[in-house]
């Protein structure tokens, strides 16, 4: 997390707890008072503010609160899935320092290459460890949420990968992370809309990928044991920062 980006949550922070009352001035309350007294803080959604209520990382927690959750519309009981979010899902400025710094290995990043045909055809799933920089890459059919459940669980159980978190952006697709999360007892921490230099491995990785396969690529008609060797040669490539070494040789020094 940059410090300029860490002032800015601090600011909301201290704002938030001036304000909020959870009898009087309640949630979503405050962040109005905020968004028309301090014009120039940077204010999240009221789901995104709910969800650091629940991942009991924030000064503000769910005990603090009347409502436990962010509802629309008509109000409903705490189901399984907002327990869920609360535990497994947290927002990336409460990422902690040991996995910004690269320090600790199991913490890993994903991110969808979307192919030329978006609904109901093949794109490329990406998978990033932060400190050895290994890819995993695999077809997945369709960007919902429930495909990319279903494909991260079959990853996950078939690799056997040591995970211990998985940054991912608010993409829709990324949104039943949670599930999967709970049962491997991993962390998912989403990045802020807009801001693909919170998964910057990811980002590196989707530009290696792009020497081979260009933007518009329809990935429907690349065949499973191409993108096989395309992971081969992307965790092939030696790495000036590991001494020349390789993502692959890193990453089995790291298990």
């Amino acid at each position: 997390m940059s410090y300029v980006f860490y002032v800015e949550v601090q600011k909301l922070t201290d704002l938030f707890i001036q304000k909020f009352n959870p009898k009087s001035h309640g949630v979503e309350a405050t962040i109005f008072w905020i968004k028309e007294n301090y014009p120039l803080v940077k204010v999240p959604s009221a789901r995104q503010v709910f969800r650091w209520i629940n991942s009991k990382i924030w000064k503000i927690q769910r005990r603090d609160c009347l409502r436990r959750k962010y509802v629309k519309g008509k109000r409903r009981k705490i189901g399984i899935f907002s327990k869920i979010d609360g535990k497994y899902c947290i927002p990336y400025s409460l990422r902690p320092e040991k996995i910004n710094k690269r320090k600790e290995f199991g913490h890993w990043e994903a991110d969808l290459i979307v192919s030329k045909r978006q609904s109901g055809y093949y794109h490329l799933l990406t998978l990033v460890e932060r400190k050895t920089r290994l890819a995993i890459i695999r077809k997945i059919k369709g960007k919902n949420a429930r495909s990319m459940m279903a494909k991260m669980y079959t990853i996950i159980r078939d690799e056997k990968l040591p995970i211990k978190s998985i940054t991912v952006d608010n993409g829709l697709e990324f949104q039943m992370m949670g599930i999967t999360a709970k049962q491997f007892n991993f962390k998912v921490y989403y990045c802020q809309p807009y801001s693909s230099f919170q998964r910057g491995s990811n980002e590196n990785i989707n530009g290696i990928v792009r020497r081979w396969y260009k933007k518009g690529t329809d990935f429907s008609l690349v065949s499973e044991d191409k993108i096989k060797t395309l992971e081969w040669k992307v965790n092939n490539i030696p790495r000036k920062m590991f001494g020349y070494k390789t993502a692959y040789q890193m990453y089995q020094e790291n298990i």
